[in-house]
């Protein structure tokens, strides 16, 4: 359940344009607030205004640094409401009824360190809250920032850019847009699972403590069988009966990102 009617929403930017750039600066400033992110659907930049640019109603870049402005100050917030507070923020009414929340941030702070900042962007379940933790733990501001401004330089266009895809798709017929769509979405996610399998082998090979609770030959297989579908996926693309639509599509979304 959300707060957000993201169709009213989206509606309401298609018909009433000069107010688009404000409101992804606001969509992205929201959700990047500690807690009150949570209430802010993500896939609403990402589908959504990402579908607006797609059928020209909103400028690509224009939108990407009202978005970009946005994420950065709000975890800039996020970051000093977990200075000022401290530990306080554990005995807050809402971590008292989800201490899970805050715990798993923690993990995840721990394990990753300042690229936290970076990654935590495109994790879901502690995107609002790696700030606050980063404040917490005191870490230096000008560190914080640094790392904020540079990953938020990333994700901008990069949660767009989905959307633009499928906005841009619309001007190909129906029966091969869904398959080109397929297709790209099965090259991103056999490419992450290929790339996350990757990454515990080499956790596993380079620990001091050989005894895990992973199977490494298991690994292996998984990562060999994600990297096959992530290359079948791009061969046919690049020269299967959907080549023509796939350029035409690429043709598309580079005219609609420099319109």
């Amino acid at each position: 359940m959300s707060f957000f009617d993201t169709d009213v929403l989206t509606n309401w930017i298609s018909v009433n344009p000069d107010w688009a750039l404000f409101i992804v600066f606001g969509i992205a400033f929201i959700e990047s607030l500690a807690v009150i992110g949570i209430l802010m659907p993500g896939w609403l930049l990402l589908v959504g205004v990402g579908v607006l640019i797609g059928t020209g109603n909103i400028d690509f870049y224009l939108a990407s640094i009202f978005c970009f402005a946005g994420a950065v100050l709000g975890e800039y917030i996020s970051f000093m409401v977990g200075v000022h507070y401290q530990e306080q923020v554990h005995h807050w009414r809402i971590f008292k009824r989800h201490p899970d929340w805050l715990e798993k941030t923690e993990h995840f702070f721990l394990r990753y360190g300042v690229a936290s900042i970076a990654l935590g962007r495109f994790v879901g379940p502690v995107r609002a809250f790696v700030p606050l933790i980063a404040g917490m733990s005191a870490m230096p501001a000008m560190r914080f920032q640094i790392t904020n401004w540079l990953s938020a330089i990333v994700w901008a266009p990069a949660y767009l850019i989905p959307g633009v895809i499928l906005g841009t798709s619309v001007q190909i017929d129906s029966n091969m847009r869904w398959v080109l769509l397929a297709n790209i979405i099965g090259i991103v996610i056999s490419g992450w699972l290929a790339a996350s399998y990757l990454k515990n082998i080499w956790l596993i090979r380079h620990q001091d403590n050989k005894n895990t609770e992973y199977d490494h030959s298991h690994l292996v297989i998984k990562m060999l069988l994600a990297t096959l579908v992530c290359l079948a996926a791009i061969t046919y693309l690049l020269i299967g009966s959907h080549q023509q639509q796939f350029f035409q599509l690429v043709t598309l979304l580079w005219q609609t990102i420099n319109q």
